[in-house]
């Protein structure tokens, strides 16, 4: 791996990205620093990032954009102190920790625990749904299940209207075209862009050094080691709250794009809690499509 700035500025040596100002980002105790080039124009963005994935080899550092907009660098990377409302009392926030309990999660029990943490109960969830003339069925439904103790739990409640709207239902190809191009497709319209070189060659630890607003480090790379792994997605651009993915192998059938559905919302929920957007039909545009885009908001 390339250590300082100096050395990547030879890297880049009769490249697009020769001249452009490269800065040292110190990490926790015992982490090589990062690296970031910046005044990155719009138009240089996406050019700026297949040149740093051409170099990889080379840098032993994986690229991500970010947006200029987030102001000071150390609100994005990883410090101890930030962002640790879901870390516990003792534990350390360094990438390499994150990344230690990452590959030591077991992360279906992970995923069941965190749809469970919602303070509201089934009655809550069957309330909401009937509100929707369209799903009053599934609301009786769900009560019905309910009662005979099929399902017990918030979550478990959202993962059978999940299952039931996928049996039930199914978006028009206009909507999935919609959903596409307003969710999965959608790309900050930035002046400008930083390419963070991130002090690791593998894409699923970026969430060990950069949060998703507190969505929860070994979850969070837990998920993105899963998915690099079975769809070939890594992270494109980090902004805080949203990060951008491409996918070389996106599901191809329904049962796959439900389950990786779930994790997205598992993960940043306000991916999908958007006006008139269902999480089965989200499912659905998942299907094929090479992008992702998820957002955790404050």
């Amino acid at each position: 791996m390339i250590v300082g700035s100096e050395d990547l500025r030879q890297v880049l040596t009769g490249t697009a990205l020769e001249g452009k100002p490269v800065w040292d980002v110190p990490m926790c105790d015992g982490e090589p620093p990062a690296l970031e080039l910046r005044g990155i124009a719009v138009d240089e963005a996406k050019a700026s990032l297949e040149i740093g994935r051409r170099f990889v080899n080379e840098t032993g550092r994986w690229p991500v954009l970010s947006a200029d907009f987030m102001g000071p660098t150390e609100q994005q990377w990883r410090f101890p102190g930030e962002f640790t409302s879901y870390v516990k009392e003792g534990e350390e926030v360094t990438p390499a920790a994150i990344t230690a309990r990452a590959l030591a999660l077991d992360l279906d029990k992970a995923l069941a625990e965190r749809s469970n943490r919602h303070r509201a109960d089934l009655n809550d969830l069957a309330a909401w749904t009937a509100r929707d003339p369209a799903r009053r069925l599934a609301a009786d439904q769900l009560r019905s299940a309910a009662g005979a103790g099929e399902v017990t739990t918030f979550g478990d409640g959202e993962r059978w209207l999940l299952d039931w709207e996928v049996t039930h239902t199914r978006p028009t190809n206009d909507e999935i075209q919609q959903i596409r191009q307003g969710s999965l497709d959608y790309w900050h319209r930035e002046l400008s862009f930083r390419l963070l070189l991130l002090p690791t060659a593998e894409p699923w630890r970026t969430t060990s050094y950069l949060d998703l607003f507190g969505s929860g480090g070994e979850f969070a790379t837990a998920l993105l080691k899963r998915w690099y792994e079975r769809w070939g997605a890594v992270a494109v651009t980090h902004h805080g709250t949203m990060m951008n993915f491409e996918v070389v192998d996106p599901p191809t059938g329904i049962a796959d794009a439900v389950e990786l559905a779930w994790e997205h919302y598992q993960l940043a929920s306000d991916t999908i809690r958007k006006p008139q957007l269902k999480l089965s039909s989200y499912a659905q545009a998942l299907i094929g499509h090479p992008r992702w885009s998820l957002m955790q908001l404050p």
